[in-house]
C-alpha cells in the first residue's frame, strides 16, 4: 500500500469521532446529563438560600445598615453558588465535546468557556468587593 494512501484525507476531519466502545459513549452522555442536573441543583440551592436570607434581612433587620449588610451577605453567597454551577457546567461541556470531537463543537466549547470565564471573573470581583466591606460573618 502506498504511503500517500495511508494519510487521512481532509474530509475525515469533518466526520464525528467514532468511539471504540459505544457502551462507554452512551454512559458518558448519561453522565453529562447527570452533571447538568447537578449544576441546576446547585443553582436552585443557592437561589433558595439567597431568598431565605433576603427575606430575613427585609423582615428582621432593625437598621438600614444591618439590612444592607445582610443583603450583601446573601448576594455573596448566591455568587458563590453561581460560580460553582458554572464550573460544573464547563465540566459537562468538556466531556460532551470530547465525545463528538468535531471542530464545530470545539469552537462552541471555546466560546462557552470564554463567556463563562468572563461571568466568573465579574462575579469573583463582586464577591471580593462584598467580602472587603462586610462586617459580620456569612449567613449560616
Amino acid at each position: 500500500m502506498p504511503l500517500l494512501a495511508q494519510i487521512p484525507s481532509i474530509d475525515t476531519f469533518d466526520r464525528p469521532f467514532a468511539m471504540p466502545f459505544p457502551v462507554l459513549e452512551n454512559w458518558l452522555h448519561g453522565i453529562t446529563g447527570v452533571i447538568d442536573i447537578l449544576a441546576v441543583i446547585v443553582l436552585l440551592v443557592g437561589t433558595g438560600r439567597f431568598t431565605f436570607w433576603l427575606v430575613r434581612s427585609e423582615l428582621f433587620s432593625n437598621t438600614g445598615d444591618l439590612r444592607l449588610e445582610r443583603q450583601n451577605l446573601a448576594r455573596l453567597e448566591l455568587g458563590r453558588y453561581i460560580l460553582a454551577a458554572l464550573e460544573v457546567l464547563i465540566v459537562a461541556d468538556v466531556i460532551r465535546t470530547a465525545l463528538t470531537m468535531q471542530l464545530q463543537g470545539l469552537i462552541f466549547l471555546a466560546g462557552l468557556v470564554v463567556i463563562r470565564t468572563a461571568i466568573s471573573w465579574a462575579l469573583d470581583r463582586e464577591i471580593e468587593s462584598l467580602e472587603k466591606t462586610r462586617k459580620h460573618d456569612a449567613p449560616r
